[in-house]
């Protein structure tokens, strides 16, 4: 094989086991790896999340069960891995099929090496575009973190995710007390200085399973997977004592800042995101009425929230 810097990481999806070799035998040529191949969607699927590939080669009508259209779905759905159709027709409704399905080219049978080589390189700079343009939508660029958007995306695979596995999960909602004086105190420089900083202490006392978001503003959300509603609040009582503690100098200055936090739990406080959002964020504002720098969580049946710390 040769090699070349341009080596990917290709897996075959072709039930005609002389096609599939002809096809391993050019991408070679071309200085490629053929790092597997499968003659079913079934079993490719589960070599492709065990290999993560490059790009995948997907034969669009398999034998079995599942077709090369429904395969590339689930690997966009999984893992985002770019797929290209192989097809024998020219067909626009099957081109139709294809698009939709997440494909990023397709190759018409019988086709040249030159042809190929030339749809590889366009599906995997479409590919690194599309997830260059993906992070610059969900990364909050002040911070680094990820953003609203993204929360709102991954609540409902979290809650998916617990309901498999019979486990629950908790929501914290934090925000920066008197922020407002702080600015108008400092000037906004400061505060966008201060929100950098709370940022980095807070994902310095989560787990790295657990999700900080940048909820907007001085506000920040956490989702903590596989946690119950004991464990969620003391470990945002802790997020909370250790932001009080860090010391955070700007231009000479410095300013002792504090959180105030609401907690809501999965399945106790709902499932939905909206449910747990709402229930969080009614118990973070019962901790700001409450005189601040506390954690409350939500009351279990939807009432009133319950105290739950304060220095």
């Amino acid at each position: 094989m040769k090699q070349t810097a341009a080596t990917r990481r290709i897996f075959i999806v072709e039930d005609e086991a002389l096609i599939a070799m002809e096809l391993q035998d050019r991408l070679e040529d071309l200085g490629h790896q053929v790092c597997g191949s499968a003659a079913h969607a079934e079993r490719a699927l589960e070599q492709i999340g065990a290999l993560r590939p490059d790009l995948v080669l997907m034969d669009v009508n398999l034998a079995g069960g599942m077709s090369g259209v429904e395969a590339a779905e689930r690997v966009r759905d999984s893992w985002a891995i770019p797929v290209v159709f192989l097809t024998a027709y020219s067909d626009p409704a099957l081109i139709a099929r294809a698009a939709q399905a997440g494909s990023f080219g397709y190759l018409v049978k019988p086709f040249e090496g030159r042809e190929l080589h030339a749809t590889i390189e366009m599906a995997l700079a479409r590919c690194a575009e599309e997830k260059r343009l993906r992070a610059q939508a969900i990364i909050d660029p002040l911070t680094g973190l990820h953003n609203r958007r993204f929360l709102d995306e991954a609540l409902p695979r979290e809650r998916a995710r617990a309901q498999r596995e019979g486990s629950e999960f908790a929501v914290a909602m934090l925000d920066i007390d008197h922020f407002k004086k702080l600015n108008d105190t400092y000037g906004h420089d400061a505060g966008d200085h201060a929100i950098r900083a709370v940022a980095g202490a807070i994902r310095g006392r989560l787990r790295e399973s657990d999700l900080l978001c940048r909820f907007g503003g001085e506000e920040f959300t956490v989702i903590l997977p596989a946690t119950k509603p004991a464990q969620a609040l003391g470990k945002i009582q802790s997020v909370c004592d250790g932001i009080r503690a860090t010391r955070i100098v700007y231009h000479g200055a410095e300013m002792r800042l504090t959180l105030s936090a609401g907690i809501s739990a999965a399945p106790r406080d709902g499932t939905s995101p909206e449910a747990l959002l709402r229930a969080a964020d009614a118990a973070l504002y019962r901790a700001k009425r409450e005189g601040r720098d506390r954690v409350y969580a939500a009351e279990p049946g939807g009432g009133a929230a319950m105290r739950v710390a304060a220095p």
